[in-house]
């Protein structure tokens, strides 16, 4: 969540302030049309759930929130095991600006670049149409990240589309 969907700045005077990534109330209400959304952060849950909350008051987009208390303990670092969510792991996307907390998922993770706060960020914007066509067809996550690539997914989709347009023009 933190790094990925918001950033949290601390300014003198005002405490904490949340910023959320260009493009995230639109990403959440298309991306809820064809998935169920889970918000899974490496925080408490009870701060998890006061940001979603927050981006989804009315709990039409979230499916639910999982916090520290769902991660496992491994060689003193908190990992995402997704067999936990018991869905099938070929459905399961998370993303992520690093695959590093879901080692055991890595062919899961769709790794966009971490979000510092700068409101010209287009990452939530250039990668829905590559989860768009992912949400709308069975497929194996998976094989389609083989295919995209876990990091500059959205680029690798948009060139590839675009040749395939090229090929049936001809």
């Amino acid at each position: 969540m933190a790094g990925t969907l918001v950033h949290s700045e601390y300014k003198l005077g005002q405490g904490f302030e949340i910023v959320k990534r260009p493009g995230l109330s639109v990403f959440l209400q298309r991306l809820s049309r064809n998935y169920e959304i889970v918000l899974f952060g490496d925080m408490d849950k009870s701060f998890i759930e006061e940001i979603g909350l927050a981006l989804d008051p009315n709990m039409m987009m979230f499916g639910g929130f999982l916090g520290r208390e769902s991660t496992i303990v491994k060689d003193g670092k908190y990992i995402k095991d997704f067999s936990y969510l018991g869905r099938p792991i070929k459905d399961v996307v998370y993303v992520d600006f690093t695959d590093e907390i879901a080692p055991y998922h890595k062919a899961n993770t769709v790794i966009l670049p971490e979000f510092d706060g700068d409101p010209d960020d287009r990452a939530l914007y250039d990668i829905m149409p590559f989860l768009d066509s992912l949400g709308q067809k069975p497929v194996d996550i998976r094989d389609e990240l083989k295919r995209y690539g876990n990091t500059n997914t959205a680029e690798t989709f948009q060139r590839m589309q675009w040749q395939r347009k090229e090929m049936i023009q001809r």
